[in-house]
């Protein structure tokens, strides 16, 4: 067990005590520790487990004063002393000592204790006092504000004083020459170290103004302008993010205005949308005058997974590691047993063997070979006709062993899933492309998003010269336990290499957990890793708490995205760390909202402009 949950099991006992329960020093703990404690590993504190059920209070808190100061110092001892104090006083009658007796003190020795650590560790001391003038029009108006101004403070944790009858010695204080009123300043003073004091300094901010990138919003820390180019190398190592948050967070929001302004900037954009994305994403597809793909199987927009494509040279394919002129084939027969992974859930080895075999013979029918040239026409130089998933369920026809996963496949052949065995017909030409999955669950979701996500990086490496960006909605379909070990090691590779052929990377989620879940988050830890941009929206405390490590988050960082409003995000980059209110024009924000009032009077408003025009 890590010491984190021991002391907080101490700490709850310790509390009981505060509460009353055991006033008495030599009152016996009846509490079963045996059953509480039970999972302590550390050898100093199960050595007297078996003690306790028997100890005094005042036993208990000498033995958690003595391991708590030899083995983690300060603060839990304090305590843990100080309870010995509230017990000492009650055994002798004061029945004055109250609970805010109690908190005032520990409030003070903490405060002790922090100050004692800054200044061994560097800091320097210094007096602080903050001022606040409220500005109004009226009487009523100031005392609203000062009440809104109170309620924020104290939400804060702080305490906030009104300058009665010091009204004049305030003013004087605050105009802009230096001169603190010695009566405002014996009242106001507090103590600080040089971090506190640094951070009161008016002459510093975060900023993150990239020269040539887009604009996404406000840094809430002081209005500036946020405009990030995340194809600019010198300011970003890859041009990659994740946007996460809750559901009405503002997620989708946001992640659109990245992808239309990135497609006005002339990138060009996909959009893999598995959950409403004709609700979400047509408006903005429709905007900028895009291409809306339905994968739905009844819509006849086919992708053949058995397609090979050259991407743009080969010293790229090397960096992916293979070296050999067979790369392309051997690349193309890894992602064809990745989906038939998908398919065949517990295909076993022999059977991936087989198909090994199956796939190189079925290839060499249609004259592709090892050697990348045999994918042209020696004489039209055109790709060769591909095989389809069809052809290979007739290969598999004379292998005894592959009968059960013929079986499974069946229905992607000859029932209503055949469109996964036509030709491709999707042209990829347009500057901005939505896939929608509408109607598609479970399993045959996860197939249709690996299948396009496959056929928009082969798309993507066949041109290293022109900027291109993925945004992978609810990623976590792809890298959670939905998903498999490959096809997730799939989604990593993409986050990994895309840099090099010029491209950006967007994964989206609103489920943490998920993100996280498949093989102790390994995948969705990898995917954070290699996203330079880091986009954090409202999230529920234990989801915030979920992404401290891969985020790298701060205490204080978790408790504002807690806090967040819709369309309010934590970024974190090479750049720095800023909070962000994103905004979008009136004209983006009526094409992409996803607000249900919003989209209510939009669809008044288009209803009232076809009834004016009949």
């Amino acid at each position: 067990m890590n010491t984190y949950t021991t002391f907080d099991r101490m700490y709850m006992l310790l509390t009981e005590a505060l509460e009353g329960v055991y006033l008495d020093p030599e009152q016996t703990l009846y509490v079963n520790l045996e059953e509480r404690m039970a999972s302590v590993e550390e050898d100093s504190i199960a050595e007297v487990c078996d003690e306790w059920d028997t100890m005094t209070v005042g036993e208990f808190l000498s033995v958690v004063v003595e391991y708590r100061t030899s083995e983690y110092g300060g603060y839990q001892t304090e305590i843990a002393m100080l309870v010995q104090v509230k017990l000492k006083r009650a055994s002798a009658s004061e029945s004055h000592d109250t609970d805010s007796d109690y908190h005032q003190r520990l409030d003070t020795i903490s405060s002790g204790e922090y100050m004692m650590l800054g200044l061994s560790g560097g800091e320097d001391f210094y007096y602080l006092s903050t001022l606040l003038t409220v500005v109004a029009d009226s009487l009523d108006e100031l005392e609203y504000k000062y009440r809104e101004l109170e309620k924020r403070v104290k939400g804060q944790g702080m305490m906030i004083r009104r300058a009665t009858f010091m009204m004049e010695e305030c003013f004087a204080s605050m105009v802009p020459v230096c001169t603190l009123h010695k009566d405002v300043e014996r009242k106001a003073r507090r103590n600080v170290l040089t971090s506190g004091a640094s951070s009161c300094y008016p002459f510093i901010s975060y900023e993150m103004q990239d020269p040539e990138g887009i604009m996404v919003g406000t840094n809430k820390h002081n209005n500036s302008l946020v405009s990030i180019d995340m194809f600019d190398t010198t300011a970003h190592p890859n041009a990659n993010a994740v946007i996460i948050g809750a559901t009405g967070s503002g997620k989708t929001f946001t992640a659109q205005l990245f992808a239309l302004r990135l497609s006005l900037m002339n990138v060009q954009t996909f959009v893999i949308a598995p959950l409403k994305g004709r609700e979400d994403y047509m408006g903005g597809c429709n905007a900028v005058g895009g291409q809306f793909v339905s994968m739905d199987p009844s819509a006849y927009n086919n992708i053949n997974i058995m397609d090979i494509r050259v991407p743009d040279d080969e010293d790229l394919m090397r960096m992916e590691g293979y070296t050999d002129r067979g790369a392309l084939l051997t690349k193309k027969i890894h992602t064809i047993k990745t989906f038939l992974g998908l398919v065949v859930r517990d295909l076993t080895q022999e059977e991936e063997q087989l198909l090994d075999t199956c796939l190189y013979s079925l290839y060499g029918r249609f004259g592709i070979t090892t050697d990348n040239d045999s994918l042209f026409d020696a004489v039209t130089h055109e790709y060769k006709k591909m095989p389809l998933l069809g052809d290979l369920y007739e290969e598999m026809a004379g292998v005894e062993e592959l009968h059960r996963v013929r079986n499974i496949l069946s229905p992607l052949i000859n029932g209503s899933l055949a469109a996964y065995n036509r030709p491709t017909n999707i042209d990829l030409d347009s500057k901005y492309i939505v896939f929608d999955f509408n109607g598609l669950k479970g399993d045959l979701l996860v197939l249709s998003m690996f299948i396009v996500l496959d056929f928009v990086w082969s798309k993507i490496k066949e041109d290293r010269t022109k900027r291109k960006a993925v945004f992978i909605d609810e990623c976590w379909k792809l890298i959670g336990t939905d998903s498999n070990r490959r096809a997730a090691e799939d989604v990593v590779e993409i986050f990994r290499t895309i840099r090099a052929y010029g491209g950006s990377a967007f994964a989206m989620t609103q489920d943490v957990s998920q993100f996280f879940e498949f093989e102790n988050g390994k995948y969705g830890k990898a995917v954070i890793g290699n996203a330079d941009t880091k986009i954090v929206m409202h999230l529920q405390p234990n989801e915030a708490y979920m992404l401290q490590e891969a985020v790298q988050l701060t205490d204080a960082e978790i408790d504002n995205i807690i806090k967040l409003q819709t369309g309010h995000g934590f970024v974190a980059s090479s750049g720095g760390k800023l909070f962000v209110e994103f905004l979008a024009s009136p004209y983006e924000k009526y094409a992409i909202t996803t607000d249900a009032n919003e989209m209510y009077r939009r669809g008044q408003a288009i209803r009232a402009a076809k009834e004016k025009n009949g």
